[in-house]
């Protein structure tokens, strides 16, 4: 029988072994955690893509539903009912449009979008004109176009001869006339009642308010719309010169305000007794005033602008736009209250162009063009022989040519529906 010997090993050869089995062990767990990794990466990506869709959905719910959030008050939904889609919702006014936040939380993780609103005018009446009924005729003469809904006063519209020009057009009015009431349709309360009390020096509760010798002393400032508003407060008449503003600010005047054509401004909200923009101005802001606001020739308000004037109390108000000027947003002017002897009036001159609404509780000096809507209580035609009241001579208000993709302030009551206009940082 042949006898089977085993050579035994050296004693290094389990060391080798164990070395081995060692690094087998890391590398599979290198291989574990890189899944592990993998995964959990790409969990925390669908959850955050979840979170911004949710942001994004409530905001669209938000749009649709207006009402059911109060302003500065939060607003808890959970979309789906399954208990981890809560999102939070703020509204918050800013100027004559909204601010919609929406915030998505889950665990560790969160999402926030903030986004400017206005009014979906597009879901209410097209509305081209609404002249107030004050027992008088709307006569119109010359190249003078009407187009979209019309509310005119009892009497109607009709053909005038005006310097020497007669009414040019087939039809007086290119959509359906309605009878109009004695009054403007109402305006929102919380339009008025959230900007006015920047009039009155220090009643900025909610805001930041930083010495203006700072302000004067920065040629750039920029603030966040996630962060607290920052205000500026000068009982000095300012020059907006040489400066970059951009996004969460206000600036307030006692006594009134410049914008020079060497500014560049965006998103802020300005307020003041009196404005006056310069020739060569062009920038994206809301402007309100008390008593006058100038805009000189050739300055462009981008959209989404507004200018408003709000409780007007002293004789003759006015906001005029010059020659060649154009506004891509709306023109508010409001009466103080039972001020029966204030009459607001707004002249638009020639070649001036208004994409947008103008809501004026006074007299409208129009021969411009709006692409948009007219309401106001009646209209002034002044030429060098003579002064018109209620006559349009060479005048376009066409809601047609108004952009689709136009959203308007917020002043209105007849508007339940607001229209997002552009995200903010």
């Amino acid at each position: 029988m042949r006898t089977i010997l085993f050579k035994p090993l050296k004693a290094g050869a389990l060391y080798y072994a164990i070395l081995v089995s060692f690094l087998v062990a890391l590398l599979s767990g290198f291989l574990m955690l890189n899944v592990w990794y993998h995964h959990f990466h790409t969990m925390a990506l669908f959850q955050q893509q979840r979170l911004e869709r949710n942001t994004k959905s409530a905001l669209v719910l938000a749009l649709e539903l207006p009402d059911l959030l109060k302003t500065d008050q939060p607003f808890k939904i959970d979309l789906f009912d399954a208990g981890d889609d809560e999102v939070s919702l703020t509204k918050k006014q800013w100027g004559g449009f909204y601010l919609i936040k929406s915030e998505a939380i889950w665990k560790n993780s969160n999402h926030a979008s903030i986004e400017l609103c206005g009014s979906d005018i597009f879901r209410d009446e097209p509305i081209a004109l609404y002249l107030a009924d004050k027992e008088r005729y709307l006569s119109v003469s010359g190249n003078t176009l009407l187009k979209g809904n019309c509310y005119l006063p009892k009497l109607g519209i009709r053909r005038a001869y005006i310097e020497g020009m007669s009414f040019v057009g087939n039809e007086l009015v290119n959509g359906e006339m309605k009878v109009s009431k004695t009054d403007l349709p109402d305006i929102e309360s919380s339009f008025a009642a959230s900007n006015s009390p920047y009039f009155s020096p220090g009643n900025f509760p909610t805001d930041s308010v930083v010495a203006i010798s700072r302000f004067m002393k920065s040629d750039s400032i920029s603030n966040s719309f996630y962060n607290k508003t920052v205000v500026f407060y000068t009982e000095q008449w300012l020059n907006l010169s040489n400066k970059y503003l951009k996004g969460n600010i206000k600036i307030i005047s006692s006594k009134g305000i410049t914008l020079s054509n060497k500014s560049q401004i965006q998103d802020i909200i300005i307020y003041a007794p009196k404005i006056e923009v310069e020739s060569g101005f062009s920038g994206q802001v809301q402007l309100f005033v008390r008593d006058s606001l100038f805009m000189r020739g050739g300055s462009r308000l981008l959209f989404p602008s507004l200018i408003a004037m709000l409780d007007a109390n002293i004789k003759k108000p006015i906001i005029e736009i010059e020659k060649k000027c154009s506004v891509s947003g709306d023109i508010v002017m409001l009466a103080a209250k039972n001020a029966r002897d204030v009459q607001p009036e707004c002249k638009l001159n020639e070649e001036c162009e208004i994409n947008g609404r103008i809501y004026c509780q006074g007299k409208l000096h129009a021969k411009g063009i709006v692409n948009g809507s007219v309401y106001c209580n009646g209209f002034i035609l002044q030429t060098p022989s003579s002064l018109y009241e209620n006559h349009l001579l060479n005048v376009k208000i066409d809601f047609t040519s108004l952009s689709n993709y136009y959203s308007g302030a917020v002043f209105l009551k007849i508007t339940d529906r607001l229209k997002g206009i552009k995200w903010l940082y």
